[in-house]
């Protein structure tokens, strides 16, 4: 409850959307940022954090998984943040 009521209200001031249309869509789309970004939080989750130096590796190196994982969660992020983007100039259009 205080979650959808939280959601409703930022997206209703940040992008002009009312839950009540597409409750469970929009939800959804958020829940994701929220898990992404609580997982990505985590100190020391990945062995990239230790060593920086890392992140110069090619992803099809065994233990640069990182680059996977961060290649899919930012292809969706975008995606999200566009399509909320997008209804959001829809709305202000009318």
């Amino acid at each position: 409850m205080i979650c959808s009521t939280f959601a409703s209200t930022a997206l209703r001031v940040v992008y002009g959307i009312d839950l009540s249309s597409d409750e469970k869509n929009y939800l959804r789309m958020l829940r994701s940022l929220v898990d992404v970004g609580a997982e990505l939080a985590v100190p020391g989750k990945y062995f990239v954090e230790l060593f920086p130096a890392l992140q110069h590796l090619p992803a099809w190196v065994p233990g640069a998984g990182f680059k996977k994982y961060a290649y899919e969660v930012k292809g969706d992020q975008s995606r999200v943040m566009k399509h909320l983007y997008a209804k959001g100039k829809e709305t202000v259009r009318g």
